[in-house]
């Protein structure tokens, strides 16, 4: 590498080499990783990627997502490219995990409606592409666990949609990372059977939800009613019946779903 990381938040410079990844701008970042716009010092593939660097020392969690990625094939999922570690500049011990994907060129999707003022047809197909990205990644045993419009852009050149960030992702035989109750995600996003587990564990304080391919399909639905009422649908009230049955009572809902005691 011809450059150093800049401090705990990783801040590479323009001209930093990682691997065989030239970084040219950061392009943003999360709680977890920074992205940034890098090309390859061969020159193939020819023009920008995106390179993914952790911001903490092995960081499981980006391994974890590099991995995801590799079992993943669709055109509406980013393609791995490349994978490695980074070593601080001042340790030879502090190792970074980064991963490289093909770079997408779009408008978040809720913008994207905003803006550009899509045809229903349009919607139908943006929102049919994700479901099929969906179906793929849920083949390969994995699932996203944070499906909503900040997660899927839009590509300029055929305005069809990628579905992005899969750091809060999981795969079966993967580790768990966290120890809270429910996973990584979005509340506003939450499905009936997740917000029901939440209220039991005032009963069960040692419970794990373990996301399942409903739940993405779920938020893909909210993402729905988001990209088209321009809102979000109304609150769940979620409410236990005398026969143990959980009752998702509000306007705009009318399922029955069940948790075991």
């Amino acid at each position: 590498m011809t450059d150093g990381i800049s401090g705990v938040t990783q801040r590479l410079s323009p001209g930093t080499q990682v691997g065989n990844w030239r970084v040219e701008a950061k392009h943003g970042q999360g709680a977890y990783g920074a992205v940034y716009r890098a090309v390859s010092v061969s020159g193939q593939p020819a023009g920008p990627v995106a390179l993914k660097l952790a911001l903490h020392p092995w960081d499981a969690r980006l391994v974890r997502e590099a991995e995801l990625l590799s079992r993943v094939s669709h055109p509406s999922v980013p393609r791995l490219l490349d994978r490695g570690v980074l070593r601080h500049a001042s340790s030879d011990e502090d190792e970074y995990p980064f991963l490289v994907m093909e770079w997408v060129e779009g408008l978040p999707l809720y913008a994207w409606g905003v803006q550009q003022v899509p045809s229903y047809r349009e919607v139908c197909r943006v929102l049919a592409r994700l479901a099929r990205a969906l179906e793929a990644i849920h083949a390969a045993g994995a699932v996203h666990r944070d499906v909503k419009g900040d997660n899927v852009l839009v590509q300029v050149s055929d305005r069809l949609p990628m579905l992005i960030d899969f750091g809060s992702g999981h795969f079966q035989g993967a580790s768990r990372l966290t120890w809270h109750a429910l996973a990584p995600g979005t509340p506003a996003y939450l499905s009936a059977q997740a917000c029901a587990f939440e209220i039991s564990l005032a009963r069960n304080h040692d419970g794990y939800y373990a996301p399942t391919p409903a739940d993405d399909l779920f938020a893909l639905g909210v993402t729905a009613y988001r990209l088209v009422m321009g809102q979000y649908p109304p609150p769940m009230d979620v409410q236990q019946d005398g026969e143990g049955g959980w009752r998702v009572a509000a306007d705009g809902w009318g399922s029955v779903i069940k948790l075991k005691a």
